[in-house]
């Protein structure tokens, strides 16, 4: 599970703001953030097993992440990789290009996901799940955005309920303090009352109280947890004004500036 918060147009000078953890098994090895690619420039973590990445950044400021559609069964392991697909959303260098990109893409060769491209004007989320071939794209209006895994304003998942409340009491404050909030958000450990938490379907590998521990917007299991955290902003001239990672979990790993990779040499 991941969650990725979006404040998109609702500051004028940070158009695009997003905050997102990433959440994944301890044993899946993984990179913190790096130059991905050279010719186009990205950066973002890298998933070491599959090869692609969760969440990447450009220099001219379109985001992509990307959150798996929980199904309550394993993935199926003949289908591509989702991180790779976010790979060539970032490549394709523009959000009319994303677009060309998702409309040719048949969803079936992929596990069920959601995904967030944004780059300060627009904000789409396009949606893949089982044996349907066509994504479902939405262009998002101005809004503070939540996506966890499942369409945004899902009911099964209350902690995009307690992300907004973090959040939505600084979208106006200036940046040092909203940086501060969100950093504060994505560290959260508050878990909700079990009742909230839709119960297991028959199908179902994950017990009740575990699917109440993944509630917490920063995870922490026997197994599976919460693995790096980043934030980014992006300027009205489509510039990443803050790009800041956790390597590790947001409650205890320092943050740092990574901007300096997106920069030529």
């Amino acid at each position: 599970m991941c969650t990725i918060v979006a404040l998109h147009g609702l500051r004028p000078d940070l158009p695009l703001v997003i905050a997102a953890n990433r959440d994944e098994a301890y044993a899946r090895p993984a990179t913190g953030a790096i130059r991905l690619s050279e010719s186009p420039r990205i950066v973002g973590g890298r998933d070491s097993l599959a090869g692609g990445t969760w969440l990447g950044v450009t220099p001219s400021g379109l985001v992509v992440g990307v959150t798996n559609q929980r199904t309550g069964k394993p993935p199926a392991p003949d289908r591509l990789s989702r991180g790779a697909l976010v790979m060539a959303a970032l490549a394709a260098g523009s959000l009319a290009e994303v677009r060309a990109l998702l409309t040719a893409t048949d969803a079936r060769r992929y596990n069920p996901f959601n995904l967030l491209v944004g780059d300060g004007r627009e904000l789409l989320v396009a949606y893949a799940r089982h044996d349907i071939a066509e994504l479902h794209v939405e262009t998002l209006a101005p809004g503070l955005w939540v996506l966890a895994n499942d369409r945004i304003d899902s009911p099964e998942y209350p902690k995009t309920l307690r992300a907004e409340a973090l959040v939505r009491p600084y979208l106006d404050a200036p940046w040092p303090a909203l940086s501060t909030a969100l950093r504060a958000m994505l560290a959260d450990h508050a878990l909700p009352e079990l009742s909230a938490v839709p119960p297991p379907g028959p199908e179902s590998p994950f017990p009740h109280e575990l699917l109440r521990q993944l509630q917490a917007l920063c995870i922490h299991t026997e197994s599976y947890g919460t693995r790096s955290a980043a934030i980014v902003a992006v300027r009205p001239d489509r510039t990443v004004a803050a790009y800041d990672v956790a390597n590790g979990r947001p409650c205890t790993t320092p943050w740092q500036d990574v901007r300096a990779l997106l920069s030529e040499d």
